[in-house]
């Protein structure tokens, strides 16, 4: 199921408030080509990484870094605190319908979450109303650019 998205009437008149500061006017005597850059601006620019640059960076920090695994078992007896990487694993223990959450922390055995969720308070779906075309332009009426 795809997720829905909705905007309050105060998000869209945030978003027209933001499209108000953003708009680009031409002035006079100058195109919108005009390479009018700071040096200032223009070495930042030339001194930045490339997208390839960024994404080799962050893919060998994060793969450099430890991670939690997530090991299912039966039973809290069935998890080995003397085990080599013991602390490296969030175990999941079966409790009914969902899972209590444990991790070993200084070779005990911590119960740290479980899958309960309470939903009170969340919107449903059938509660959304979709803006209309004249909800979203009447938020233009006072913009004149």
């Amino acid at each position: 199921m795809a997720v829905k998205k909705f905007a309050t009437q105060e998000n869209m008149q945030a978003l027209v408030n933001e499209l108000k500061n953003r708009v680009v006017h031409q002035e006079e005597g100058k195109g919108l080509s005009t390479n009018d850059l700071t040096a200032e601006l223009l070495a930042k620019i030339n001194a930045a990484q490339s997208a390839e640059q960024v994404t080799t960076a962050i893919a060998e920090a994060v793969a450099g870094a430890d991670h939690l695994q997530r090991k299912i078992v039966e039973t809290k007896e069935e998890i080995d605190l003397e085990a080599a990487n013991a602390d490296r694993y969030i175990y999941l223990v079966k409790n009914g319908e969902t899972y209590d959450e444990y991790m070993v922390v200084g070779s005990k055995l911590e119960k740290v979450g479980d899958w309960a969720m309470d939903l009170t308070g969340y919107i449903r779906e059938e509660d959304l109303q979709e803006l209309s075309s004249e909800d979203i332009a009447g938020l233009f009426t006072d913009w004149n650019g």
